[in-house]
């Protein structure tokens, strides 16, 4: 129930650098995320923040608001891609990244900038975060387990995004060993999932 609200928060805004922005920052390299971004993001929140930076009128005086906006929709534009962002925002966007991107040398601006710009080592390094980020959504939660597929794999009934392997005959077989193992080290990171 808290991501939907965030996101709402997040959608009311009409500046790039604000509370519920930051807060999804910190969360959006989470399969939480992730699994909201496949099923329940009504719009592009990569859209959105696109549209917001390319407003901008001028240059945040702290810097470091900079770079976490373009850290975000670095983020975002690697999970949505960059077909999500529309060809106006871009054209708008790409002189004040370049602009940014000459003045405080950052990598969060840099990698940013590349991806709008489609270069292609930086499109292959966004598609692995992307893998990255969703792999516990398609993969085995169970360290060793070559099980992937989401046909092949059940969720956690908590949170819904750590995966386990369900092949065998037996429920009480594959799934539930690989889950009993692997629990403490996925508790940590384990709440209910309510989208």
């Amino acid at each position: 129930k808290y991501l939907p609200a965030l996101v709402d928060a997040y959608d009311a805004q009409d500046v790039a650098f604000n509370i519920p922005m930051r807060m999804l920052n910190i969360v959006a390299y989470l399969p939480y995320f992730s699994r909201f971004l496949l099923t329940m993001a009504k719009t592009s929140i990569c859209k959105t923040q696109a549209c917001c930076m390319a407003t901008v009128s001028s240059i945040p005086p702290d810097p470091t608001h900079l770079i976490e906006m373009c850290q975000f929709l670095s983020t975002l534009l690697a999970l949505q891609g960059t077909s999500s962002v529309s060809e106006e925002d871009k054209q708008a966007l790409l002189p004040k990244m370049r602009e940014w991107n000459r003045k405080y040398q950052r990598q969060q601006i840099t990698r940013c900038l590349k991806q709008l710009e489609d270069d292609p080592e930086t499109t292959l390094m966004a598609e692995g975060l992307k893998l990255h980020c969703q792999k516990s959504l398609n993969e085995c939660g169970f360290d060793g387990c070559e099980n992937s597929g989401i046909s092949k794999l059940l969720q956690c009934s908590r949170c819904k995004t750590a995966v386990y392997a369900s092949t065998c005959t037996s429920i009480s077989c594959c799934n539930r060993d690989h889950q009993k193992i692997s629990w403490p080290f996925h508790k940590a990171t384990c709440f209910p999932a309510v989208f």
